[in-house]
């Protein structure tokens, strides 16, 4: 757990880094998109290898993504403008979600942990409230939600508990 916490803390400035001494180093909005649904620089014929960084109005940044052959490959990461403070962290496989996806809300407090695998949720997904409190948490296999869940309330009051079984409910929600 403390090196995923090392490399989440880490992995921006690791890219930005590269970002800024790559010769593959453009602005996101200078890509454009082929009609085979590949990203290219504008005025070339090969797909985008490299690093694009967006930015807000302001001029802070507000993402970093990384390409290979058109396709994103490799971190995500998005910045909230309003705080500057991250706003998503993930990871991107030939173009599909793959590995773990943190995403915050703008006072910095975690607000969901899920894990994909070739763009599909798979595994453990948490969400927690803006206050910092358990929300939900379901498993899923295959895009499909599978196991008991309980949803909870800003207080820590159970709302529902939900039983599915391949995307199906089997149990009723119980009463609130």
């Amino acid at each position: 757990m403390l090196f995923c916490a090392v490399m989440l803390g880490l992995a921006p400035w690791v890219i930005y880094a590269q970002a800024e001494n790559s010769r593959n180093r453009v602005e996101f909005g200078t890509l454009v998109a082929g009609t085979n649904g590949l990203q290219y620089k504008e005025g070339e014929e090969i797909p985008f290898t490299g690093v694009s960084v967006e930015f807000y109005p302001d001029g802070t940044k507000r993402n970093i993504r990384t390409w290979k052959k058109g396709l994103q490959n490799g971190p995500l990461i998005i910045w909230h403008e309003e705080t500057c403070r991250k706003k998503e962290w993930g990871n991107y496989l030939n173009g599909l979600e793959d590995g773990i996806t943190l995403k915050w809300f703008a006072n910095g407090q975690i607000k969901s942990l899920g894990h994909f695998e070739k763009g599909k949720k798979n595994g453990l997904f948490i969400t927690w409230h803006e206050n910092g409190q358990w929300s939900s948490g379901l498993m899923y296999k295959e895009d499909q939600p599978t196991g008991l869940t309980m949803e909870k309330a800003t207080n820590g009051k159970t709302l529902q508990e939900l039983l599915y079984k391949d995307g199906k409910i089997l149990k009723p929600p119980t009463p609130k």
